[in-house]
């Protein structure tokens, strides 16, 4: 997946999602418990997840796995490197894809 192929899939996942911060996570509500507070963040570019109401962590993938949804057998992992210089500022970032080809159970 691209990464607005990834922010619209969580958008329709996630309720209440905020935009991303300047690292690119974003926070809303978890959709594997009944969550009143913002506890699940995904990150937009790379669609790497974590709830921190202990309800898991992971990729799109273990994410569309957890709620049910087959991805047919193809997604991308994407991941981002970002460079910085000394006093932390960001320099450059590089995105890396890597297709993944395997049957969901």
């Amino acid at each position: 997946m691209k990464p607005d192929q990834i922010k619209e899939f969580y958008q329709s996942k996630v309720e209440k999602l905020s935009k991303a911060n300047v690292s690119g996570w974003a926070q809303g509500r978890c959709p594997f418990h009944d969550d009143r507070a913002a506890s699940f963040s995904v990150h937009l570019e790379t669609g790497s997840w974590k709830c921190f109401a202990d309800c898991g962590k992971g990729s799109v993938r273990t994410f569309a796995e957890k709620l049910g949804i087959s991805l047919n057998g193809k997604a991308e992992e994407v991941r981002v490197y970002q460079y910085k210089d000394k006093k932390g500022k960001k320099v450059y970032e590089k995105v890396a894809l890597r297709e993944i080809v395997e049957e969901l159970k």
